[in-house]
């Protein structure tokens, strides 16, 4: 069986939280994101600053972060435009705002869909309990006679 320390997810969420940029840009590609919204993308495909996955890689930033403001937001994209060799984008939020009230929600639930079923995928044959993927654990026990009845 697999073990993964429950500590990882745990310090990977405070990492999130604590980042200062947009730190999904580097874990969910713009070419996944465009696959999952498919025509959706084109809502906001014109835009200069704020498209689909910049929007996207925004709002998730914003919503793992301890500072839920907009503000702060638009201010880790600032961050990683710069870093990214782009010319700053305004600080005010009314832009992002905008395009994230027009990010389409029944693409990301295909995107949320998608990414689990690309991270099951990669799930190596060892982390299933006797060949098998375990959906549920109730921690009940049963138990059984390992030899036959004679």
């Amino acid at each position: 069986m697999c073990h993964v320390p429950f500590d990882s997810f745990r310090s990977r969420v405070h990492h999130a939280r604590q980042s200062g940029d947009l730190y999904f840009a580097s874990l969910i590609s713009k070419e996944t994101i465009e696959l999952a919204f498919g025509d959706a993308t084109s809502i906001l495909g014109s835009a200069r600053v704020y498209n689909t996955s910049v929007t996207l890689w925004v709002f998730l930033s914003q919503v793992m972060s301890i500072h839920h403001g907009c503000v702060s937001a638009v201010a880790k994209l600032i961050t990683y435009r710069v870093a990214n060799g782009l010319r700053a984008c305004s600080a005010k939020t009314g832009a992002y705002c905008i395009a994230r009230d027009k990010l389409d929600e029944p693409a990301m639930h295909g995107l949320v869909k998608a990414s689990g079923e690309a991270i099951e995928a990669k799930i190596p044959d060892r982390c299933f309990w006797v060949g098998h993927r375990v959906i549920t654990a109730d921690g009940a026990t049963v138990t059984m006679a390992d030899t036959r009845a004679s």
